[in-house]
């Protein structure tokens, strides 16, 4: 047997690489979505299948009653973790195609095949159907019904491949590639470890599939307002649907700069995204970003989400964005600029584009009324 440490050198890696991934999503605070939170748990599962296959090799040969105990637990675990694991996959997969957390939910995260092999593998306590080990020599050995691991586990890459041929016409290019990638990366680890069983490359290729599909799916470009640092569209659009697959209650405001070209024809286009930044920065000034989302739609028009709490409504918030500008030593120089906006709050029998409707609708209801007593001025 090789030197252990070079033995589980690319696993040790795998779980270092695994473990700054979690952190990062942890850190990264532009994260919102239930499929991030599945996400999180993969890393953390395949973290842990990463430890137990590594023990089952280790402890396989050993001698004593605690390597035996050992022995039978690692081998439990990793064969348990395998299916959970897979099914995260498949809900995750599934989100990312569908974003019906309802739906994921009802299937139960796919957890099904976990059940049935959880309840295998109770038996194989008793009575060797997945494996055996020899109560001397501590050697690990195939039982008959081993396959059963692999078809349940399995087969819900049968799954994946059904959501993606159902969405196809729909269905984004990057979304794409990283299914194909999650399929296509783990069974290379699994064939060649066939090959060469003595490197343990199953998990460690499933650990590489979700630093890809990070870098595809969840690391995605357009979080954030190149300009302004506040939160864009896309996102956005993300974040308002988990309030209400959540059944959250929320408010939202909307906000469009007074007299802005007015900034741009007389002082410059440089000085018109400075007053953009410092009005971003009156939008979240005082509040925490638990409090408040702060997007920019484009050009001078943002939009807050504020999620209820009884000691804030819009109208105070509305306020405090106008207290922020007078107080903000950069605008203070100019005089004429303002904001109209509009609010409503999210009644559960509105779907997402009523709700943007309804808002912009309002909004630019006042920015009528702002303009018209301009006018009479």
């Amino acid at each position: 047997m090789p030197d252990s440490l070079v033995f589980y050198d690319i696993s040790l890696f795998s779980i270092v690489m695994l473990s700054i991934i979690w952190v990062v999503t942890q850190m990264k605070k532009d994260i919102f979505s239930f499929s991030s939170s599945l996400f999180s748990r993969i890393i953390i599962l395949n973290i842990a299948g990463l430890i137990f296959e590594g023990l089952s090799w280790f402890f396989d040969g050993k001698e004593g009653v605690f390597a035996y105990i050992m022995a039978h637990a690692s081998n439990f675990l990793l064969i348990l973790t395998g299916p959970i694991l897979m099914g995260l996959w498949t809900s995750y997969l599934d989100y990312k195609l569908y974003f019906n957390k309802k739906k994921v939910q009802q299937f139960m995260y796919y957890q099904i095949p976990s059940i049935l092999i959880l309840f295998f593998l109770v038996v194989n306590l008793i009575i060797p159907v997945f494996y055996s080990i020899d109560p001397e020599t501590n050697v690990w050995k195939v039982a008959p019904l081993m396959f059963l691991r692999y078809l349940l586990t399995y087969i819900l890459y049968t799954r994946v491949l059904y959501l993606v041929i159902q969405s196809k016409n729909s269905i984004n290019h990057r979304v794409v590639s990283g299914i194909m990638l999650f399929m296509i990366i783990p069974m290379i680890g699994i064939i060649i470890q066939l090959i060469f069983p003595i490197y343990l490359l199953t998990w460690s290729f499933l650990a590489l599939t979700i630093i890809i599909v990070y870098i595809f799916l969840e690391t995605v470009s357009g979080n954030r307002d190149y300009l302004t640092g506040v939160y864009s569209r896309n996102l956005l659009e993300t974040y308002i649907h988990n309030l209400i697959e959540d059944h959250r209650d929320f408010h939202v405001i909307m906000m469009d700069m007074d007299h802005f070209k007015e900034v741009n024809d007389i002082y410059g286009h440089h000085i018109g995204d400075r007053v953009l930044i410092e009005f971003a920065k009156s939008l979240s000034n005082g509040y925490s970003q638990k409090e408040v989302f702060v997007a920019r739609l484009g050009g001078d028009e943002f939009f807050t989400v504020l999620q209820y709490h009884p000691d804030q409504n819009p109208e105070f918030y509305i306020q405090s964005v106008t207290e922020n500008m007078k107080n903000n030593m950069y605008l203070q120089q100019f005089k004429f600029l303002s904001f109209s906006s509009g609010y409503i709050t999210y009644d559960h029998k509105m779907s997402m584009d009523d709700l943007l409707n309804k808002v912009d609708q309002k909004m630019y209801v006042e920015k009528e009324k702002h303009h018209s007593k301009n006018m009479i001025k």
